[in-house]
C-alpha cells in the first residue's frame, strides 16, 4: 500500500533534484578550493584576453607614434606602463572572484545539505518499511 509519508518524501526529493538544486548538484563533486580555483582561473584568463585585446586596439590606434624614435628609445618605460596596471587588475580581480566564489560555494553547500537530509529521510523510511515487512 502507498504511504502518504513516502509520497511526500519522494515528491520533495524529486522537486529538489529537478528544479531547486539542479545547478547546485553539478558542483557537489568539487572541493572548495578546486571549485574556487577553477572559477578564478577562468576569470583571470578572460580578463587577460580582454586586456590584451584592448592593448592591441590601442597599439593599432597609435601606430604612427609607436614607430617614432622617442618610443623606440623608451619602450621599456611604456611596457612597464602597461604591465603594472595589468598585474594590479589581475590581483584585484583574483581576490574579488575568490571571495565571490567562496561565498557561492558555501551557500550552495548548505542547499546540498538540505537536499541530502531529504534523501536520508527517504532512505530511513525505506529501511523502516523494509524492517516492518520482515
Amino acid at each position: 500500500m502507498v504511504s502518504e509519508e513516502k509520497v511526500r518524501l519522494m515528491i520533495k526529493v524529486n522537486k529538489e533534484e529537478t528544479k531547486d538544486y539542479k545547478k547546485e548538484l553539478k558542483f557537489v563533486n568539487y572541493s572548495r578550493f578546486g571549485y574556487v580555483g577553477m572559477h578564478v582561473l577562468a576569470n583571470i584568463i578572460y580578463l587577460s584576453l580582454a586586456y590584451f585585446l584592448i592593448a592591441i586596439l590601442i597599439t593599432i590606434y597609435s601606430a604612427d607614434y609607436l614607430f617614432t624614435e622617442d618610443f623606440i628609445n623608451h619602450y621599456m618605460y611604456y611596457l612597464r606602463g602597461m604591465l603594472i596596471p595589468y598585474l594590479i587588475v589581475m590581483i584585484v580581480a583574483g581576490i574579488l572572484c575568490g571571495i565571490h566564489y567562496f561565498g557561492k560555494y558555501n551557500k550552495n553547500k548548505s542547499k546540498i545539505r538540505e537536499y541530502r537530509k531529504s534523501v536520508d529521510a527517504l532512505a530511513d523510511y525505506y529501511k523502516r518499511e523494509k524492517g516492518e515487512s520482515k
